[in-house]
């Protein structure tokens, strides 16, 4: 059993390809189902909250490979659903 992790590193010049290229990196495909957790605990902005086109690119991916995928999130300080809406996340 090899009790490591891994740790991988891309170039950040651009990120929608840096995700991308770390995506490519491993083998996330399963006949099950992904849950997505993402980073909305607040209505504000990234950093605060998860890059939006980051996400997207994510979800794209993980959507590609898994027979389900379910995002699971709550808002700590706020209406989930209104930062979700608000933060563009329900446009996916």
């Amino acid at each position: 059993m090899n009790d490591r992790s891994q740790v991988y590193f891309a170039d950040a010049s651009n990120r929608l390809d840096g995700v991308r290229k770390l995506l490519d990196e491993f083998d996330l495909h399963t006949e099950g189902t992904i849950a997505l957790k993402a980073n909305y605990n607040s209505d504000d902005p990234f950093p605060a909250t998860a890059h939006p086109e980051a996400l997207r690119v994510l979800a794209e991916h993980l959507k590609k490979n898994s027979h389900t995928l379910v995002m699971a999130e709550r808002s700590g300080m706020g209406n989930t659903t209104a930062v979700l809406k608000n933060r563009g996340v329900l446009n996916f």
